[in-house]
């Protein structure tokens, strides 16, 4: 992939928050799916995800293009509507693949019905599953996975980190964020102790801690060997391709 390291930050760490949009549906909603005590995986309304107002403040776009390129193999976990699926589609075109994944079967109708009216169908595989049952995409057949805010809405953390490893090429890399702006009851959530955890099965290229959110962009620990700077990063990306 033709990213470089030392653009990460500047990308994610400006603008408004990711899921800023939503935090206060999080702390009012007190519905059975959105309850603390809800070991199930979460489900929030689809407008929540793609409405006109995220977009306007959160360009997805914007935020995915310096990750992607015509051609690529994607796998966006979590994808609800298809926020971010439908930009990734029109990247990488014919020639790439999307794998859109929710547990969430209305949220994938209606990316579908979206795909399909954009001419986007062909390029979009959209399954209503957890993220830690995708053993139908191949090994080491994806270059960028998305996990935006994923895990904080899924009760197998484990089988879902697992089953990005396991997708992702050694060339590949992975973007992961996890909410802060949770309970501390929530079964659900990721406090700092697991977040260093899932990191430590990873390669960092780049990482924060926001007020209410922590993303990182990471690659496989095996996928280019003893590495320590951003020029030998890019260097070993590029004898990979």
């Amino acid at each position: 992939m033709q990213n470089t390291a030392s653009g990460y930050s500047a990308q994610f760490s400006s603008g408004p928050d990711e899921r800023s949009v939503m935090t206060q549906y999080q702390k009012n909603d007190n519905r059975e799916c959105c309850s603390q005590f809800q070991t199930k995986d979460r489900r929030f309304p689809s407008f929540l995800f793609d409405n006109p107002l995220r977009r306007f403040f959160l360009s997805p776009d914007r935020k995915i293009k310096k990750f992607v390129k015509q051609g690529d193999i994607v796998a966006d976990l979590g994808s609800g509507p298809g926020f971010y699926t439908i930009p990734f589609a029109r990247i990488v075109g014919e020639s790439g693949i999307v794998y859109a994944i929710d547990f969430d079967s209305k949220a994938i109708s209606k990316l579908m019905k979206r795909a399909k009216k954009e001419g986007l169908d062909t390029i979009i595989r959209a399954e209503a599953t957890s993220a830690a049952k995708i053993d139908f995409i191949p090994d080491h057949s994806v270059d960028f996975v998305f996990s935006n805010g994923l895990l904080c809405c899924m009760a197998d953390h484990k089988g879902a980190i697992s089953q990005m490893k396991r997708i992702l090429k050694p060339s590949g890399s992975t973007y992961l964020s996890v909410e802060k702006l949770v309970r501390k009851r929530d079964p659900l959530s990721v406090d700092s102790k697991e977040w260093e955890e899932i990191l430590s099965g990873f390669r960092v290229l780049e990482r924060n801690n926001g007020i209410s959110n922590r993303w990182a962009v990471v690659s496989p620990l095996d996928g280019f060997g003893v590495i320590h700077s951003d020029t030998e990063i890019l260097e070993e990306k590029e004898k990979m391709r």
